[in-house]
């Protein structure tokens, strides 16, 4: 009984669902360089998780401070993803911070276009235990920078399964199509800041600034559109 009312106070709080958007914004320099930096913004859910751990039964708490099994920082979790960014050729200037509550950002330089598709690799690799995207994620020539992973960085991959249905003989485990609703506002967005002035853009979803030098392109993970992508060829001169 305790289980079925935990589930259905999952149900009640699904409401309070914030934005949970992640943010990767490229600063292009004309030679190829340039800066990298990542934004984790999950402050829209802090009431709703705070609400979820106190109606959780004491059957799925353990004993140490009311937490949930296998519950560890936010901020370590998501910093992890960038494990050795230091340690990479051609990667400069690694910040990491907290921004405010539940907002984490990571930066850094890169000498070119090698070393930021190294950093991409290595964050899909800790992102996803090993089995991230293989090949590279971004490349440069003079006049064009284009973006062609096909796996969204691994995160296309991380919400196939909210497509599905839920496990109906686990009666511990929220119904996948609860779990969508949850992770309705998931958003992750690539901005790209270019050298100069955008000629055109492959990706028929992307957005062009008014000064014509930065390309926006947000997709909604949880919306179930196969259609989106992140590949795009931005032309530019």
């Amino acid at each position: 009984m305790k289980k079925i009312l935990y589930t259905l106070a999952v149900a009640s709080v699904l409401a309070l669902a914030g934005c949970f958007d992640i943010k990767d914004e490229v600063f292009l320099d004309e030679k190829g360089s340039g800066s990298f930096q990542s934004t984790f913004d999950i402050s829209g859910m802090k009431e709703m998780l705070d609400m979820l751990k106190t109606m959780m039964p004491d059957s799925l708490k353990n004993t140490e401070g009311g937490k949930m099994p296998g519950d560890e920082s936010m901020q370590d979790s998501i910093m992890n993803m960038w494990k050795d960014l230091e340690k990479i050729p051609g990667i400069s200037q690694v910040k990491k911070e907290k921004k405010g509550d539940m907002v984490f950002s990571i930066s850094f330089r890169f000498a070119d276009i090698k070393a930021l598709n190294a950093a991409m690799a290595a964050r899909s690799r800790q992102d996803s235990a090993g089995n991230g995207p293989k090949g590279d994620f971004f490349q440069y020539s003079k006049g064009s920078f284009a973006c062609i992973d096909t796996t969204m960085s691994a995160l296309g991959d991380a919400m196939k399964g909210l497509n599905g249905s839920g496990d109906e003989q686990d009666s511990t485990a929220v119904n996948m199509d609860m779990l969508k609703a949850f992770m309705g506002d998931m958003k992750y967005t690539h901005i790209y800041h270019l050298p100069g002035k955008v000629q055109s853009v492959s990706n028929k979803q992307a957005k062009i600034s008014e000064d014509g030098k930065t390309v926006t392109l947000e997709l909604d993970l949880a919306s179930g559109d196969k259609t989106q992508s992140l590949q795009n060829i931005i032309k530019f001169r």
